[in-house]
């Protein structure tokens, strides 16, 4: 088996909440499931019972104004555009969502709402999480055949 390195991480994003901004960080664990805490939550149509997603822009555009990201002691919060922060878990999340979509929607905690198997977006490229560990920015990047 060789190895040739072909770059180096430059940055590490992770998603806490489906469809939100993320957050940047300078180390990160993974698991045979990907990157900890990536996509953990979702936010459900309390109407139809569906995922929203960004790719529904006419009831969820403004997805991208909110920010997930991770507390200091590991819970989820999300950022509103006017600076305030609230927790997942907190019942005043429910209520700000509703005002700010407009519909209602709840939080769940699905422990991933990614896509199954061993194949995981990785800087641009997908990378095959072979063990779990960790990922620092500035460790190099490895093609293994």
């Amino acid at each position: 088996m060789s190895e040739i390195v072909i770059g180096r991480v430059s940055s590490i994003l992770r998603y806490p909440l489906k469809s939100m901004l993320g957050e940047e960080l300078e180390t990160v664990a993974f698991d045979q499931r990907g990157v900890v805490g990536d996509r953990r939550y979702a936010l459900i149509d309390d109407e139809t019972g569906k995922v929203v997603s960004v790719k529904r822009p006419r009831w969820w555009g403004r997805m991208f104004e909110l920010t997930g990201r991770t507390s200091g002691d590991g819970d989820a919060v999300v950022s509103f555009p006017d600076g305030e922060t609230v927790p997942v878990g907190d019942p005043k999340l429910s209520v700000r969502l509703v005002e700010f979509f407009g519909r209602p929607v709840t939080v769940a905690d699905g422990d991933g709402f990614v896509e199954t198997g061993t194949l995981y977006p990785c800087a641009g490229v997908y990378a095959d999480v072979l063990a779990e560990g960790e990922i620092r920015r500035g460790d190099p990047v490895r093609i293994i055949d």
